[in-house]
């Protein structure tokens, strides 16, 4: 959900991909890291989801939202998923990882890490019962640190 082009500049055009529409879903490439920007960017303004009436209609108006929706969702239940900065108060992709987990026997170790600052304690145990794996850090130092 970072509006801003952080995650891809420091990956650079050669290694990652960014995912802004389903129609960037077609032939995602193997070989880069795919940027998933679910509630839009800088790129297109238009587009943008920052407020709760944005919130709703980016829900309840586009059918290609929906569709990048189910897109996410068949991700997070195939791959490891790394939150960089992000609260995951978004009750959309909670949900989404609450069923995953309850309903998947596939589950194996842990798939979700969420790398964000001082999450609070409650937090930070509601999302240990949904198997996601919490780092206390700012995007910049991990990103340093990111062999790429």
């Amino acid at each position: 959900t970072n509006y801003d082009s952080l995650l891809e500049d420091i990956y650079g055009s050669s290694e990652a991909y960014v995912v802004r529409s389903v129609d960037d879903c077609n032939d995602l490439p193997k070989d880069k890291t795919i940027i998933y920007k679910i509630h839009g960017d800088m790129i297109n303004i238009n587009d943008l989801v920052l407020t709760k009436s944005d919130y709703t209609q980016y829900f309840t108006e586009k059918i290609n939202n929906n569709l990048l929706w189910k897109i996410i969702e068949s991700r997070l239940i195939t791959d490891k998923v790394l939150f960089i900065g992000y609260s995951l108060e978004d009750e959309n992709i909670f949900s989404i990882i609450e069923h995953i987990q309850q309903n998947s026997k596939y589950q194996k170790g842990t798939k979700y890490f969420l790398l964000a600052p001082n999450m609070r304690n409650h937090k930070i145990r509601k999302l240990e019962k949904l198997g996601v794996k919490y780092y206390n850090a700012y995007a910049e130092e991990f990103l340093d640190e990111l062999p790429l």
